[in-house]
């Protein structure tokens, strides 16, 4: 597999368990894997001062998070070139009751943002707390979360979702219906043995 075709995506303690690959990758290679996505990276067990170390700046040449429960079963704190905090820094984004939810909605979030034309569903804006994304006092150009973030981007990305399927902003409900039955064959198509 040619190096530039390699995207590590990991959830929860998978996100530390990519960050471990790519720094094995690079201790046994000298190269970089070119990006690393980690969909809220586990907290419990992988604080400062702990023996185990996750996902850190350094083990891709470019490394986006998705924060969805911070602080709780999330991480809060950034820890990659760009972290995106939908909902902000709320644990319970709209529409979750309880932190298992919260925390899945990280992987649900990314793979929304897969389906060709939804590349655009999740705009952030850099920013300090999604207050003041929220009374206009981020300025700058939105960016995309998800599949499509450009990978020059740095900082902290605030963004509104929706509390249900599609959860990006910029996201139909007509685009999802059409996107309902991607990937399966047809029965004609089945039927052809």
């Amino acid at each position: 597999v040619p190096l530039e075709n390699i995207h590590l995506i990991g959830h929860s303690l998978g996100a530390h368990i990519v960050g471990a690959t790519g720094r094995y990758f690079n201790e046994k290679t000298g190269k970089l894997v070119p990006r690393i996505t980690g969909l809220d990276p586990a907290k419990p067990c992988f604080n400062e001062g702990h023996v185990l170390s996750g996902l850190q700046r350094g083990d891709a040449k470019f490394i986006d998070i998705i924060h969805s429960n911070p602080g709780v079963l999330g991480k809060r704190e950034p820890m990659g070139d760009v972290d995106f905090y939908p909902g902000g820094l709320d644990p319970l984004p709209k529409g979750c009751l309880h932190v298992v939810c919260a925390h899945g909605r990280a992987w649900e979030y990314y793979a929304e943002s897969v389906y060709p034309g939804n590349e655009m569903n999740f705009m952030g804006k850099r920013c300090t707390s999604q207050t003041r994304l929220l009374d206009n006092k981020c300025p700058g150009a939105e960016h995309p979360m998800g599949y499509a973030v450009p990978h020059e981007l740095r900082g902290n990305y605030f963004l509104e979702v929706n509390e249900a399927a599609p959860f990006g902003k910029g996201a139909s409900k007509e685009k999802l219906a059409s996107q309902a039955n991607c990937g399966l064959c047809s029965e004609k198509k089945q039927s052809i043995k």
